[in-house]
């Protein structure tokens, strides 16, 4: 019966250690597979990062044109209202000493133009 006891437990035992060792190896396995799992998604995000950040550079680069063609439209025009001022300052001056009256000239600016100038 010793036999039989000692059997038994010694089956027992080794299902125990077959056990554990399958065990580790599965567990290792498996945080292999969530390990690729997360790199390969991580990956995936990282590439439409990538994507979204080129999108946005050259969607950067051409808001930064347009505010620079419209910063010299801006001067260009600042410039001719200044012309244009000069002018009619000269033309009432000239239209007064010929005895002609006019009243002052309009505003060359809108009120809010003026404002944010």
């Amino acid at each position: 019966m010793d036999n039989i006891v000692a059997v038994v437990l010694a089956a027992a035992l080794s299902g125990l250690a077959g056990a554990m060792v399958n065990g580790l190896v599965n567990r290792r396995k498996l945080g292999a597979e969530a390990a690729k799992i997360i790199t390969d998604a991580a990956a995936g995000v990282v590439q439409t990062m990538k994507a979204d950040r080129e999108d946005l550079l050259k969607r950067i680069a051409t808001l930064e044109k347009q505010v620079a063609g419209w910063r010299r439209q801006r001067r260009a025009d600042r410039d001719a209202a200044m012309l244009h001022a000069a002018w009619d300052t000269i033309a009432i001056e000239l239209l007064a000493k010929r005895g002609e009256r006019l009243p002052p000239p309009p505003p060359l600016y809108a009120p809010d133009q003026r404002e944010a100038s």
